[in-house]
């Protein structure tokens, strides 16, 4: 395999002069350059040998689906997700650095095309914020109970490192597919955002806090798959 050292990141192709007036054309009607939509060809092609946002999520949501009730496998799932994320970091971060540096002018359609490739979403800030696996702790009501949100975060409040909020969503789920019903809004989840090597504790600190206030008889307690986003300029730094 060569090094991507040789690479300058300029690729002059020659092609049908019919393919690139199809090419022209799909890209005027999907309002986007030329060079952003071969990209994008490009990029998809080789999403087998990634972990792009999209596989990302769909890895998500078929842990969830896999483990079920079972957390010892869910925790072992996003181990393995976890570890490919992180087998990832080194080039995306060697990438960005170089497309940072150089100043690219067209540094959204290379946010797109590398979000592909990585776990990536690019947005309203300089640095792409990068994907990786946590879990969730969710407080689902049982039909007649009610379960005060400020009582739970009140009681969780001393575990660094987590959000409380009502509504339990699955954000990897594209928003057309996602459940949506009264119990799922009425519920509570505790969403945790430590280290990864420190998740299994946590949230195991969580469970027996809400135990111990004897919530499982107001609530079915779930945890469930979810992930966080960390900014790539704090890893950028250390490079």
């Amino acid at each position: 395999m060569q090094e991507r050292t040789n690479f300058s990141g300029n690729l002059k192709l020659r092609l049908p002069q019919s393919l690139h007036y199809a090419l022209a054309n799909r890209a005027e009607k999907e309002g986007i350059s030329l060079n952003q939509l071969c990209l994008m060809y490009l990029s998809a092609s080789l999403t087998e040998h990634y972990l792009g946002a999209e596989q990302f999520n769909r890895r998500l949501e078929k842990i969830e689906i896999s483990s079920g009730s079972n957390e010892e496998k869910l925790f072992e799932e996003l181990q393995r997700l976890n570890d490919d994320v992180e087998a990832l970091k080194p080039l995306l971060f060697k990438e960005l650095k170089e497309i940072f540096e150089k100043n690219i002018r067209s540094i959204n359609d290379q946010m797109e095309a590398l979000s592909y490739i990585y776990p990536i979403y690019y947005g309203k800030s300089k640095f792409p914020y990068i994907k990786t696996p946590s879990a969730k702790v969710v407080l689902r009501p049982y039909c007649s109970q009610y379960v005060d949100y400020k009582e739970v975060a009140q009681l969780v409040g001393s575990i660094p490192d987590i959000s409380v909020a009502y509504g339990d969503f699955d954000y990897y789920i594209p928003i057309e597919q996602r459940e949506i019903d009264r119990t799922r809004v009425m519920s509570i989840a505790i969403n945790l955002y430590c280290r990864f090597n420190d998740l299994f504790d946590e949230v195991r600190k969580i469970k027996e806090i809400l135990r111990n206030a004897e919530y499982e008889n107001k609530a079915q307690l779930l945890v469930k798959p979810c992930y966080m986003y960390i900014d790539t300029e704090y890893y950028l730094k250390e490079i």
